[in-house]
């Protein structure tokens, strides 16, 4: 309870109020009564925790706000300041995703404000009512095929003496990245997968290899690698080496966070001038294959439905209609490449 005493902050009284019923304590509560503080305080350690907390941060800015969750009356929290967030973040062009994680911590501080009986139940059931649907045009980022050929570069070819120089931390470097790059380019894998492979998921074989996905669940996938993809690997276990433990490694030989996955996609893209992600390299992937049913027929969405490890079949079809959305949009005046700086 006082991790997030201190971090919230205990900041001096002196604060000017804002905004309409949302405003400002002129004194702390007891924690143990403070909304935030309670549901910060139940959310398990880890990113989902501080994305919550930044998205309190967040809503206390838009509203005009100082960004100090736990001197809000967030007992006076109505669905009305939820959409005026919507509104300003509409307006300022900001991602739904954005939106998203705002409005699931204020959600968590309604819901954890009704516990404690400061909240009445109508009041909070209108702010959960609030609709979340974000206006027209491609969600998140959208890459094309001719995108990802574009940020594949060749592949790294060096000799044994060439560990022994001083660039062998730049090979280290670059014979990860690219391996990691092509893996999620051409198999359904998210950063938390990526991270958490092993040594001995991977094997490799005259074909190529065979890696093995432990997805969520029971939804584990196996895929066969090509040539190329499985010589990437072959480069970066001439640096890495072949010691147990995780398959991609940070230079202090720790396994590497899935933060440094969405930093090594973006900072890829970026040196092409490509607004990239992992998840745009998945939706790319799929929506590329879905093409295929005009060929193998519907059925075929089934299969791709269980390589990219999706539990319904219509989250499988939905990447069909973000292709078109944006093909449609592309072929418009001034479309543009959507995914460009």
């Amino acid at each position: 309870m006082g991790f997030f005493c201190v971090l919230l902050g205990s900041e001096e009284d002196n604060m000017e109020e804002s905004v309409g019923s949302l405003e400002l304590r002129k004194e702390q509560i007891n924690p143990e009564l403070n909304p935030a503080i309670v549901y910060l305080n139940r959310l398990r350690p880890g990113s989902s925790k501080e994305s919550m907390f930044r998205g309190l941060k967040r809503a206390c800015k838009l509203l005009g706000l100082p960004d100090k969750p736990d001197r809000i009356k967030w007992e006076n929290l109505r669905a009305q300041h939820l959409e005026e967030i919507k509104c300003k973040l509409i307006e300022w062009n900001q991602s739904q995703a954005t939106f998203n994680a705002t409005i699931q911590a204020l959600r968590g501080v309604a819901k954890t404000a009704h516990r404690l009986g400061l909240i009445t139940r109508e009041d909070c059931d209108q702010i959960f009512k609030l609709k979340t649907s974000w206006p027209g045009g491609p969600r998140g980022l959208v890459i094309t095929p001719e995108d990802v050929l574009e940020m594949d570069e060749s592949d790294l070819d060096f000799d044994e003496s060439d560990l022994h120089i001083e660039e062998s931390k730049n090979l280290f470097i670059q014979s990860r990245n690219e391996a990691i790059f092509k893996l999620i380019a051409s198999v359904w894998l998210q950063p938390s997968e990526v991270v958490s492979l092993n040594l001995e998921d991977y094997i490799s074989d005259k074909d190529g290899g065979i890696i093995h996905i432990r997805g969520h669940g029971a939804r584990d996938r196996q895929f066969d690698l090509n040539e190329r993809i499985d010589k990437s690997l072959k480069n970066w276990f001439r640096c890495r080496g072949y010691a147990p433990g995780a398959l991609f490694l940070g230079r202090r030989g720790k396994r590497l966070t899935r933060q440094w996955v969405y930093y090594i996609i973006r900072r890829r893209g970026e040196r092409h001038n490509i607004r990239c992600s992992p998840r745009a390299l998945k939706k790319n992937l799929t929506s590329t294959l879905l093409e295929g049913e005009l060929v193998f027929g519907e059925n075929f969405t089934d299969e791709v439905q269980k390589m990219a490890g999706h539990a319904q079949r219509q989250t499988t079809a939905r990447y069909r209609e973000e292709r078109k959305r944006v093909e449609k949009n592309r072929r418009k005046p001034g479309g543009g490449r959507k995914a460009r700086y």
